[in-house]
């Protein structure tokens, strides 16, 4: 009986691993059934898949919620809607930026994108409260408003990215 741990290296994943190995693995099977079998006994990739499907769902939960609770507050479908909206051009920035970067989807990016809806719906929440309570009649109006809120919005977002950056390092 001879043991065998194949483990990730470098900037791959260990779903994607698991994905080449099981994909490879009938050919690995044929090219040595006469000398020895191969069999799997553990699969790490098992929990952590599940891990993934149970945090997306609480990030479905978190977003559905988050939307629910919105409508309830501003009581104004058309102001939740802008604030909902803006989840999906975010989400895509993201996505986009994850892939060119090629950073993998794993439970800490996740986890990530996840404090990153939040800073989003809040945000966004900062700056629409700002508007209906100034009720701006032009566009410059707006812009000036909006110019405004930025400086506290962007230290609240730098004040969040400071605090979780040396979990990076």
């Amino acid at each position: 009986c001879i043991g065998v741990e194949i483990i990730k290296s470098g900037n791959s994943g260990m779903l994607n691993v698991s994905q080449r190995l099981s994909k490879n693995l009938p050919a690995l099977r044929e090219l040595f059934k006469n000398d020895f079998s191969i069999e799997i006994i553990e699969d790490s990739s098992i929990p952590l898949k599940k891990s993934l499907k149970d945090l997306l769902a609480a990030i479905a939960a978190g977003i559905v919620s988050a939307s629910l609770v919105l409508v309830y507050i501003f009581r104004n479908r058309k102001v939740s809607f802008i604030v909902i909206s803006s989840l999906p051009s975010s989400l895509f920035i993201v996505f986009t930026f994850m892939y060119f970067a090629d950073i993998s989807i794993n439970i800490i990016s996740l986890i990530a994108l996840v404090i990153g809806i939040g800073m989003v719906f809040d945000n966004t929440i900062v700056v629409l409260e700002k508007l209906l309570d100034r009720k701006p009649h032009s566009p410059d109006e707006t812009g000036d408003i909006v110019s405004k809120t930025f400086l506290s919005v962007s230290g609240s977002t730098a004040t969040t990215i400071l605090v979780f950056l040396p979990l990076l390092f």
